[in-house]
């Protein structure tokens, strides 16, 4: 970051999310709010799961609702959303919906807790992380060192028991469970044979020949001098190898299910991959130490993201790409979802000169700016937002944010990038509020 962007202050593009994001409430106060009930699907689900319903009330007497997919055979905490600010007719039109499928029953609170925290042990000591947004919703349980112990039973018949579900990754699960537990150490209840869960999708060695052909390859590496960049372009080789794998040989079916949870499976069968690769070259493995899979997964998904918005993998065969961690584009780090922009933020920001910096920032202001419009005006529908006011008050903001003389008098292809930020905001909150 040059001296000059940094000059005057440093500027924290996080701050004005503190008092607009309903998650920054739940973490900072959830835990604080009064409890209004506790439910839990009245009968398990196939395979050891149920949901969990936690459910307190906010200052204003309306709810927030933390939901808890629970899998106390293997898997732990497979999912976790949250529902804010719901109204007294609107929480009971909730259950009602619930029990429209299947009835639940109140429990007491120290009981939905224990089940939560009796589910996340069990998976973590077999290699399984709790659903990404149990970062906020946990703030939703008392702490766990608050809260009263109960015994809940874990596993089936005392070892680990998987039974797939309709999204699972099941090849993936599979093989962290052997790595972990060992073969016949633990219970796959196979009513499809594994093969059957991957469809009628390429193999991987079909996909390689249809987008990494050996020929092709060879002549790229040849066009690199540079060792390290020969290295990197065939970890990103083996990157999309996996990804394409995953969404069946197609890149449009990869756009449409790359989210959170593919992104958490291809680092897990990345590092299977690697694994096995320093193993056949007589290596041992490299410990994975927590900064290591940070910089690992931010590399991967920005590699798809590429993928995703070339819409093919033929950038990759372009004379002029320069598979580095540096050639990464304002546009690479931009084109991650919103929801994934805060996550790898603050690492991916490193690698972007300065102009990308910026206008990275700019994204993120416009989103800030975005919300407090319509939190000002809750009558204002997202499709009457006016694009170029919203754009030139995500400018005057980051004038006085950023005090240098940036952006003071942006010049035409500045704007041009500044109008895509803005459309992309504004189109993804649409998406957002049609879902």
């Amino acid at each position: 970051m040059s001296g000059k962007f940094n000059k005057k202050k440093k500027f924290n593009p996080f701050a004005s999310f503190d008092s607009i994001k309903p998650e920054n409430f739940i973490v900072k106060k959830g835990r604080s709010l009064p409890i209004y009930e506790c439910r839990m699907i009245d009968g398990w689900f196939e395979g050891g799961k149920n949901q969990v319903m936690v459910v307190r009330r906010l200052p204003n007497n309306n709810f927030v609702a933390g939901f808890y997919l629970i899998d106390l055979w293997c898997l732990g905490l497979k999912d976790s959303f949250f529902r804010y600010d719901l109204t007294k007719v609107e929480y009971d039109d909730l259950i009602a919906s619930i029990e429209s499928n299947a009835p639940s029953a109140v429990i007491p609170a120290s009981k939905a807790f224990n089940l939560v925290y009796a589910a996340i042990e069990y998976a973590e000591d077999l290699g399984f992380e709790p659903s990404k947004e149990f970062k906020v919703t946990q703030y939703l349980l008392d702490d766990v060192d608050d809260i009263e112990y109960e015994e809940i039973e874990t596993g089936l018949n005392g070892k680990p028991c998987y039974y797939p579900g309709p999204d699972d990754k099941v090849e993936v699960i599979l093989k962290k469970l052997e790595k972990k537990v060992g073969k016949g150490n633990f219970t796959f209840m196979e009513f499809a044979a594994p093969d059957d869960y991957f469809g009628d999708g390429p193999s991987k060695k079909e996909i390689i020949e249809q987008f990494f052909p050996d020929k092709k390859v060879e002549k790229k590496l040849a066009s690199l001098k540079d060792d390290s960049d020969k290295d990197n372009f065939m970890l990103q080789t083996v990157i999309l190898t996996l990804a394409l794998e995953m969404a069946g040989g197609d890149v449009e079916s990869l756009t449409e299910e790359f989210d959170d949870d593919f992104l958490e499976d291809l680092l897990e069968e990345f590092n299977l991959e690697m694994v096995e690769m320093r193993r056949m070259d007589g290596l041992p493995p490299v410990e994975l130490t927590e900064e290591l899979e940070r910089t690992t997964r931010i590399f991967i998904s920005l590699i798809v993201q590429r993928a995703i918005r070339h819409g093919n993998v033929e950038f990759m065969f372009e004379k002029d790409y320069k598979p580095t961690m540096d050639n990464f584009s304002p546009e690479d780090v931009m084109s991650l979802p919103p929801d994934q922009l805060e996550d790898f933020f603050m690492e991916a920001f490193e690698i972007m000169d300065d102009d990308g910096k910026k206008q990275t920032l700019f994204r993120m202001k416009a989103i800030t700016t975005l919300d407090q419009t319509l939190l000002d005006d809750p009558e204002l529908d997202v499709d009457n937002i006016d694009k170029e006011t919203l754009l030139e008050r995500t400018l005057q903001a980051m004038k006085e944010d950023d005090e240098s003389d940036y952006w003071e008098k942006p010049d035409e292809q500045v704007l041009a990038k500044c109008r895509e930020s803005v459309m992309f905001v504004i189109d993804t909150y649409k998406e957002d509020f049609e879902d």
